[in-house]
Order: C-alpha cells, then structure tokens, then sequence
C-alpha cells in the first residue's frame, strides 16, 4: 500500500461531509438526517475495537451550552494542565493533546486507523451506515487517539445540543457543566430555552456533579429537573467568584467572567476528584490560588483574538467567530472598547473578523473595516442590528461623541471559501456551500441590503460583496486611512452662536437612545434645545444626555447621585463658548414647573448652576431645568444676576 500523507487524510474526511444538495433535500422533507444517533455511535465504536465503558477510562469533563463551551473548555485546559504538569490533557475540539493540536503525521496515523478499522468490519445493524458524518468520525478518532495515547484527562465538548450528541456515549464523566443558554439550532433543539435547556442536560449523568452557570428561569428549571431525572450526584448553579474580576484573564471579553467561573469549578472538583476526595455541593468562595496561573495563559484562537498582521504593520486584525444574537453582542462589547477597537492612532487599520460573522476596528481616529458573513439559517438584519446597537450604547458609554454610522468606514460581506481561486485550504473544505452559494453569493447580498437597512446613509461605495476571505483580506490591505481631521465627524465647535431653532425642531419627538445619533449631527449650539424637546426621560437617558454635554465641556460635566436609589440629584452640565442662555421652567407634566429655589450652586472648578430634585420620583414626574454657564470667568452667582 503508498504510503498515506496529511492530505490524503483531509481528502478522505471531506467525503464525510454532508453536501448542499442532501441538507436542502432533508430540510424540504422536514426529515432527519441522523435517526438513532446514539445507537449508531455505539456500534461505529464498538467496529473500531472498543466499548462504552473503555471511554471512562479517559477521565471526561463534559461540557455543552449555546455559548463560551469552547472557551470554557480552553479554561479548563490550561488550569489542569497549571495544576498537573506532567499529566497529558486532551481536547476534543479537532483533537488537541497538552494544549497543542495533533501533528499532521499523527493526525494521519491515527485518522487511517480508525478509518480502515470502519472499512474492515462492516455494518452489523441492517440499515446502519459503513461510514459516519464527519463530526462523529473527529470524535470516533479523538477517542481511539486519546485512549491511544492514555491521557490523564479528556475535556469533551458537545457538537450541538447534548442528549443526542456523538459524546454523548461516555457512561460516567468525572463532571459535567453547561454554559450560557440561547437559542441556536432551533430546527434541531427546539424553539424555546426550556426545549433547548432539555436537550442540553441530556449530558448528566447517574452519580455525576451537574453545574451550570447562570440561565433564564425556564432553562433552569428545565435543567434542574434533568438533573433530578437522570440521578445526579448534585446540581450547583456556578456563580462568579469574588477576586476573578481582578485577574486578567488570558481569553479577552467581559463575558469570559461566567465561562471562567465554570471553568474554576469544574477543574475544583474534577482534581479533588482525581485524587481520591469528593466535592459537596457547595460553591468555591473564591478563585484557588493555583489555577490563576491557568487562567491567565489560556489561549483559545478565534475568540476576541487580536492579531498584529504580518504583512501590514499599519492593520490589526480583531478576530471572533460569534453566530448568534448573544454572541455578537459580547463580541462588540470586547471591541468597541478602548483597549481594543477604540484606539488613538491616526494612520492604522483594525479589521475584526469572525468565522461566520464579524467585526473590524481601532479607536476614534482609526480606519475600521468589518468583514462579516453569516451562515444560512442565520438572521443578517438580526446580527448586525445588535452589533450596531450595541455599538451605539458602548460609544456613549466610553465618552466617544462618533457617530455609530460612520464606526466602521468600510464593510465587507465574503463567504467562507478561502482562496481568491474559489479553493477552500484543504482542512476548511465546505461541501455543505453549494456552487450556486459560491457564484452568486446571494446571501452576501442579503446581508449587504441588511446593512443598507439598518445604516441609509452609510455610503455605497464603502460597501463590498466578495466572493472569498482572500478578496476581503486584499481589500482591506488597500482601504486608505480615512481623513477624520478633514471631514470633523465626531467633533463638536465650542458654542459661539445661539442655538440654530431650525435644526432644533428637526430633533423634535425623538426619543430616548435612538435620538442620540440625529442630536450629534446637529450643529453642537443646538444640543441643549433639542434635548429639552426629547421627553418623556428615563434615568439612564438623563445620565447619557449629561454624558454627551459632558464631552462637549471637555470633561467637567456629569451627573451627581442615582437615579434609582438617592433622594437628591443634580445634573450640571457646564458648557464653553461665549453664549449662555438659562431657562427658568420646563414643563414635565401638566402646570408643574421646576421652582427656581431649586437651583444650587455646584463647588467644582468651572460652577454651575444644577438641578436638584427633592426626591427620586422628581425625575419621573418630568421636572426638569438645565442652566448653561457661559466662560469658565463667571461664578455661579454671577451667572444667577446676569440671566
């Protein structure tokens, strides 16, 4: 027989994939395309010489969930590895073995094993396949290697779903864990967290600790009611441990918190555990000072990664592979950040990308570019609409007076084929795209009229469909540094003249949030009148309106108490130029006005004069008066006689 090489080996598993033509077919019928799925994994494996109960030899840490399983496993990982450095860690997730994936020469070996094992002893169950998908054979292979390779600890985590899923064959796991819930997979799991909840806790097990972080009331309950069902040692709900927030974590995003807080007590039981002593229900108080190390060297590619490109010194790319709602949104709160797509260099370029949707950046006077691509059965509008909301929130939030609408300057819709060719890189191949997905790009259109939807003004020609990764890669290396300086976007002129009324009742009746945008691009002098006609206010819209007059006074406004819980606030909101104006009164209810005698004198540097309500519920009742202060010469008595 040849000699059989890496690419033969790519080669044969890409035959495994289900191709375009049979998922369209099976979704037209509404049909299964795996009936008896676990059945079938039992007898694949027991063709390739081994049993179920060989699997507990692995030592499993089974982890599923919607969002942040492969983080958390990556957690996992790195803190057994920290806590046991002689021990062999392996991963299934495309087979990784002490944080490194297998070799090509050991990927071939092994793939050849398992797969002349499959061709050799046939089917015995009429009707079973010889071969499996390709997704049960990388598990089929990651068991007979690990077992191979008598590793210390398996982490397992689950394709999609739980209860049905090919891992899902090991009789006792040493724990399991689920992370944050949402809905992905609909057509497979169910439409509701509660039915995906279900599916999901279909990984506890008899006598095994089931944990889960944090979930909506109906996914917990559903998940404490499988964990009842199947006998599990316990179930402990995982809550964030006080000190991990002071620890840098080495996969970025506020959201790793929760997937890191899994991870910590997952791996706490699992040790005890391997060392002969069991773990009671009761959560860790705090983070063990033996798996910081662990939870500062973890390396997961993909995730909020941050890479400086080789080529171009001027472009870092910002890469996540986020595909739900949920995701996107921890995706953007990571990048519209200032330490990563909020930066001060004028002359680079900051792309964020990922594998089925993405961002790209850098800071206020960056050029932003964002690749993005979404898979079928995927909402474009739904993805890119909290990507930009959320957007708009963070930049008000990091005092950034930029326009959500010009946050990127431009954008690009690709698919996943790798090469400007039309070849995918041989271990990425797709056979799931059709040939009609790849010339007509259709889908990348849709997202492209999506874009247009959510951003009218965005300009068209900033707006690019291409037909591979490598297109959007060339494009992006020949987007010019945009000229912030020459256009002003962002910028706000201190107010030399009275307030342009024209463009003020431009502003009337918009609300809340949504208004910000069309505020900002009204000429700065207008600001304080057409906020005046907004209305009715929350407390978090006072905050952010006196965040935005903030910005334009350099940074000495703000507010003083919370709205929520204080019984006195004042909002001062000192603005610089050479006009000032003061209204006594503002209607916020009918015949109720703000008494003057409610105006104070604010101590800081550049005095003001506020608003001070006498209790909380005065911000509900609409009461509200706002004075500007003309040049930091006036006191704020001076500027009581003169108005």
């Amino acid at each position: 027989m040849a000699t059989r090489n890496y690419q033969d080996a790519i080669e044969h598993l890409n035959t495994l994939q289900t191709s375009a033509d049979t998922l369209e077919a099976a979704k037209a019928a509404r049909s299964r395309l795996n009936p008896n799925p676990i059945p079938k994994m039992i007898e694949f494996l027991e063709r390739i010489g081994y049993t179920c109960e060989d699997l507990n030899k692995l030592n499993v840490i089974h982890v599923t969930g919607t969002k942040g399983k492969g983080s958390t496993c990556a957690f996992i990982d790195s803190i057994v590895r920290h806590a046991r450095p002689n021990w062999k860690i392996a991963v299934r997730e495309r087979i990784r073995i002490g944080g490194v994936p297998l070799s090509e020469d050991d990927f071939t070996r092994y793939f050849f094993e398992v797969w002349d094992r499959l061709q050799q002893n046939g089917p015995k169950t009429p009707d079973f396949p010889v071969m499996p998908s390709y997704f049960r054979y990388l598990t089929l292979m990651a068991f007979h290697t690990f077992l191979a390779e008598r590793v210390n600890a398996t982490i397992l985590e689950v394709g999609v779903g739980g209860v049905n899923d090919s891992t899902n064959i090991v009789p006792r796991p040493i724990v399991t864990g689920i992370t944050a819930l949402g809905l992905d997979h609909t057509s497979v799991l169910g439409k509701t967290i509660a039915a995906i909840a279900e599916k999901k806790g279909g990984i506890y097990k008899n006598g095994v600790p089931a944990l889960s972080v944090s979930q909506p009331e109906e996914g917990m309950v559903a998940l404490k009611e499988r964990a009842e069902a199947s006998q599990a040692s316990y179930f402990m709900e995982v809550s964030i441990l006080p000190g991990i927030e002071n620890i840098t974590l080495g996969l970025a995003g506020e959201h790793q918190i929760q997937n890191a807080a899994l991870a910590i007590q997952t791996a706490h039981i699992f040790l005890h555990s391997m060392d002969g002593l069991q773990c009671g229900p009761e959560s860790l108080s705090q983070v063990p000072e033996s798996f910081i190390a662990g939870l500062e060297n973890a390396k997961w590619p993909g995730r909020c990664q941050t890479v400086s490109d080789p080529k171009y010194q001027n472009i870092t790319w910002c890469l996540d592979g986020a595909h739900t709602a949920e995701s996107v949104f921890c995706c953007t709160r990571w990048f519209v950040n200032p330490r990563v797509g909020l930066c001060n260099s004028p002359t680079s370029t900051t792309v964020v990308v990922n594998g089925t949707s993405g961002l790209a950046g850098e800071k206020f006077h960056c050029t932003r570019v964002l690749i993005f691509n979404c898979t079928k059965g995927r909402s474009g509008l739904d993805l890119l609409g909290t990507m930009l909301e959320e957007t708009q929130k963070l930049l008000l939030q990091h005092g950034s007076m930029e326009p959500v609408e010009k946050f990127f300057q431009q954008v690009i819709f690709c698919n996943n084929v790798t090469y400007a060719d039309g070849h995918f890189k041989g271990d990425l191949t797709s056979r799931a795209m059709s040939a009609e997905a790849r010339t007509e790009l259709k889908a990348q259109h849709e997202l492209a009229d999506a874009w247009i939807q959510l951003v009218p003004t965005f300009p068209t020609d900033s707006i690019h469909v291409v037909p591979s990764i490598e297109h959007a890669v060339k494009e992006t290396s020949l987007t010019k540094p945009h000229n912030f300086e020459k256009e002003g976007t962002g910028y706000c002129a201190p107010l030399h003249n009275p307030p342009d009324k024209k463009a003020c009742v431009a502003s009337r009746g918009l609300r809340g949030e949504t208004a910000l945008t069309d505020i900002i691009r009204v000429d700065a002098a207008c600001i304080l009148a057409a906020i005046l006609m907004l209305g009715p206010w929350s407390a978090f819209e006072m905050h952010t309106y006196a965040l935005i007059l903030r910005r334009l006074s350099g940074g000495t406004g703000g507010v003083v108490g919370s709205p929520d819980k204080a019984r006195t606030h004042q909002v001062f909101c000192p603005l610089h130029g050479d006009h000032h104006e003061k209204i006594h009164s503002v209607p916020r209810s009918r015949g109720s006005t703000v008494p003057e005698t409610n105006l104070v004198r604010h101590p800081g540097p550049n005095p003001v004069l506020g608003l001070r309500g006498q209790r909380s519920d005065a911000w509900q009742q609409k009461r509200f008066l706002l004075v500007l202060s003309p040049r930091r010469g006036y006191t704020g008595d001076a500027l009581a006689k003169k108005t």
